[in-house]
């Protein structure tokens, strides 16, 4: 090989090995540190786990979870209000990066998304007209239209579990709800804490049938590639060991309580 040849050889070397490294993707641990800033996708209709307080601020349980993330890796905490039903997609085109908003182990995830180990079990509750008299139990549900709320833990269960006519899903719980109270509904299922809430705002028009224990569990949701699920897995069982989940839970169940009956 001649030396002008041996020269070119060595600069397209080069220049593969410089384009390498500029391209080799940052992780999203990486991003977060860079940035100084930890973006966290919530649809606060949830409380106590998280909703907006009497001056519109989101506050709850999963936002003290956050906080805690953020301070561990040392960076801002950022949350952005996403509907529901959208949160897979938001992560996924990077408007934040992970989900902690009672996002429900599922197997309706996205391939691209990863679950958290659980950090939080809950009961789930049907939701019906105080006047209805066809439904007291579980097997009750068979052949009724039931709502719940896209992509929740309620959509698990009647999806996978309960024999319904017919399920009708809702970007927002709420709207669910209103449906019900509409009487275009069987029933609404929904978790434990959450059907608290919407009893409290409807206690003479509704009422709650219980389903079971642990049928609810809570996750955080990360792209399928996070570099920061052994972290925050670490944290979580930190937390769970300390009951300090459990305090967050109590603690803003009775703020929404409050807020609610002022």
């Amino acid at each position: 090989m001649s030396h002008w040849k041996r020269i070119a050889a060595l600069c397209l070397a080069l220049f593969v090995l410089a384009a390498a490294g500029c391209s080799a993707k940052k992780t999203d641990m990486e991003a977060v540190l860079e940035s100084g800033k930890l973006r966290v996708l919530m649809s606060p209709e949830f409380p106590p786990y998280e909703y907006k307080d009497a001056d519109g601020n989101i506050v709850g349980a999963d936002v003290e979870i956050a906080k805690r993330i953020a301070a561990m890796f040392g960076v801002e905490l950022e949350i952005v209000e996403c509907n529901y039903a959208e949160l897979q997609e938001a992560l996924l085109d990077g408007q934040g990066d992970m989900i902690l908003s009672a996002f429900s182990v599922s197997k309706q995830y996205a391939e691209e998304i990863q679950c958290s180990d659980i950090y939080l079990n809950t009961a789930q509750y049907i939701i019906t007209s105080a006047e209805n008299t066809e439904i007291a139990v579980e097997a009750d549900l068979e052949g009724k239209i039931l709502g719940v709320q896209q992509y929740a833990q309620g959509d698990i269960y009647a999806t996978d579990i309960a024999s319904a006519k017919n399920i009708e899903r809702f970007a927002e719980l709420s709207e669910a709800v209103q449906v019900l109270l509409d009487g275009k509904l069987d029933a609404v299922i929904a978790d434990q804490v959450t059907t608290e809430a919407v009893l409290a705002e409807n206690s003479e028009t509704l009422k709650k049938i219980y389903i079971g224990e642990n049928m609810g569990h809570y996750c955080i949701g990360l792209r399928k590639d996070s570099a920061m699920l052994q972290e925050i897995n670490a944290l979580l069982a930190t937390m769970q060991a300390s009951g300090e989940i459990k305090t967050y839970v109590l603690q803003y169940t009775m703020a929404e309580q409050e807020q609610a009956e002022a």
